[in-house]
């Protein structure tokens, strides 16, 4: 477990660990062209950001802090012989990114077609359905 400040992963790095927020937000981004940041999506307490840099050799996003917390890490070593012994867990890891593919969809649909107004209120709602979920808010 380490605490949680900036720059976790930057597109382009080999990482040989997955980490899990155990505290906190953390963002996946991606520099535009012009050299600006877009975020493409929050992590919140649970979730496994990176998961899918088990099989990919560099990745193709960084990950970022955006409020002080805490990460455990897990050796994609550890991953692979877990899901191999475990196909349980496996198909758990392959439900979550189908979860987190489905929520990149609709970050499409909310950047590509939704105004400012509709965009800001889809993401406060994503926030907080998944902080209520991850026992961080209350009504």
């Amino acid at each position: 477990m380490f605490r949680l400040t900036g720059d976790i992963v930057l597109e382009g790095d080999r990482p040989t660990n997955s980490f899990i927020v155990l505290d906190g937000v953390v963002c996946s981004y991606k520099h535009t062209g012009a050299g600006k940041r877009q975020i493409t999506s929050f992590f919140v307490a649970g979730d496994l950001p990176d998961l899918h840099g088990i099989h990919l050799a560099v990745m193709d996003c960084s990950f970022s802090s955006m409020t002080p917390g805490k990460l455990g890490l897990i050796r994609h070593s550890a991953l692979r012989s877990i899901c191999e012994q475990r196909p349980r867990v496996a198909t758990a890891f392959w439900r979550s990114t189908l979860i987190d593919a489905a929520i990149y969809r609709e970050w499409v649909t909310n950047v590509g077609r939704r105004d400012a107004y509709a965009r800001t209120a889809h993401m406060l709602c994503e926030l907080i359905v998944r902080l209520r979920f991850a026992g961080r808010i209350e009504d």
